[in-house]
């Protein structure tokens, strides 16, 4: 089983949450984006605040940029040191989830789909794929975390959608992102996060652990209890579960 550590609460629900050394970025709803150290994750700290012009319903780190998706305007690239906006893409839909690796942005869009963007200039993101279910809306897209220095941009993501629940999608050609596989989840997903190829899915009241090693075959290989949860994020050592009115922080399973 997983040990909790610690519990932090906010006044806004946590519509998105992501963990990249050692620091959490918090979409905290109509509070914006949130900067929370977690150097010592016995003690959480909030150290820093970004206000959003709409409502902040998801956040994805790819340094030296955090990438927050708002509501209704698109996602916005924020500095991580002074948390100052440095670039912006504006949608024709709805942002619902947003992932980032390397200079790529992957956008959960309303009505177009999964969007991929290109963000090697910050000012002038630009769009280089896309990916549709048809009247099946994307709902979430999750990036790999932990991915190795020669590996910058990742060779598959996770989306989620009410019909098809959470599915893998490969990236070989990120210009023409296709659907590798189907996760055969406990429920509708609430929370997904990828750590290498493990993938970790929460549903209402489970936490359960996918083997993706192969990603067109994903393998159960763990699954457990936990309080009615939100949002999820893995580092290397521990696991972040949010839930309505905070977080509580796992260690994470030794593979």
């Amino acid at each position: 089983s997983w040990q909790v550590t610690e519990t932090h609460e906010f006044t806004q629900p946590v519509l998105g949450l992501v963990v990249e050394s050692q620091v959490g970025w918090v979409a905290n709803s109509h509070d914006g984006l949130y900067r929370l150290d977690l150097s010592d994750p016995s003690a959480p700290t909030l150290t820093g605040r970004s206000p959003t012009r709409g409502q902040a319903v998801g956040v994805a780190a790819s340094a030296p940029w955090v990438v927050v998706a708002d509501n209704s305007l698109g996602f916005d690239l924020v500095d991580t040191s002074g948390l100052d906006r440095i670039g912006e893409y504006l949608s024709d839909g709805f942002p619902r989830g947003i992932g980032a690796a390397g200079h790529l942005v992957f956008v959960a869009d309303q009505p177009s789909g999964l969007i991929v963007v290109d963000a090697s200039s910050p000012a002038v993101p630009e769009v280089v794929g896309t990916l549709s279910l048809g009247r099946d809306p994307i709902t979430r897209v999750i990036v790999p975390s932990g991915l190795s220095e020669n590996q910058p941009a990742p060779t598959f993501v996770a989306i989620v959608s009410p019909t098809a629940g959470l599915q893998i999608v490969d990236l070989s050609d990120p210009s023409m992102p296709m659907i590798a596989t189907r996760v055969p989840t406990d429920g509708s997903p609430r929370g997904v996060a990828i750590w290498r190829q493990h993938v970790y899915v929460v549903s209402k009241s489970t936490l359960d652990l996918f083997d993706l090693s192969e990603p067109t075959q994903p393998e159960l290989v763990l699954s457990q209890k936990v309080d009615d949860a939100t949002q999820l994020a893995v580092t290397e050592r521990f696991i972040f579960l949010a839930t309505t009115d905070g977080i509580t922080v796992f260690r994470r399973p030794a593979f």
